[in-house]
């Protein structure tokens, strides 16, 4: 098929389909299994919903607000100011999920930081060291399901998505888009 902005859209929402983010360990000790995290893990939870503030921009279930911010990243990526032509979205960008952390190296907009620490020294103002920062770097593991999330769809002859091949059960807990499990 030609490449056009619809097609580009129905690649997306297919590979979206795809991802699964099981449930995790902090899931479960949320849903009240208390001995599922270490003390360290819960530690660092209360850091990062208290004293390192993740929890400002890394908010609800995704951990992500959806919002565009400048955390102090230091390159000539414009940011969204290259969409809105704003200088006041300057180098902001908008705040990705944490789920599956494990799964998504590397991390920032560029890709430019290779681990989650090095991500987390890119925030200008969050100044965690020694416990406190192992702490926060546990509880952020507990955000990841054991195995990849990103299992390949099956595929046809021509390389394209086989949706013959992918059972409705597969689909049924993802999200409808339209009322509906669409698909290409």
């Amino acid at each position: 098929p030609q490449i056009t902005p619809a097609t580009i859209a129905q690649a997306l929402a297919s590979y979206e389909r795809v991802l699964v983010s099981p449930l995790t360990r902090f899931d479960l000790w949320l849903g009240g299994a208390a001995d599922v995290l270490t003390a360290q893990e819960q530690r660092g939870f209360v850091l990062f919903d208290g004293k390192a503030e993740c929890g400002t921009c890394h908010a609800g279930f995704a951990f992500a607000d959806d919002n565009f911010y400048n955390i102090g990243a230091q390159d000539n990526d414009a940011g969204r100011a290259g969409v809105t032509r704003d200088e006041t979205d300057q180098h902001r960008f908008r705040t990705p999920s944490l789920r599956e952390l494990a799964h998504t190296a590397p991390y920032l907009h560029a890709g430019s930081a290779a681990t989650i620490g090095a991500a987390m020294d890119a925030h200008a103002g969050i100044a965690l060291a020694g416990e406190e920062r192992a702490a926060l770097l546990a509880f952020l593991g507990t955000l990841s399901g054991e195995a990849s999330p990103f299992a390949a769809p099956p595929l046809d002859g021509n390389g394209a998505i086989s949706w013959e091949a992918v059972p409705d059960s597969d689909l049924r807990d993802r999200p409808p888009s339209g009322g509906h499990h669409a698909r290409p």
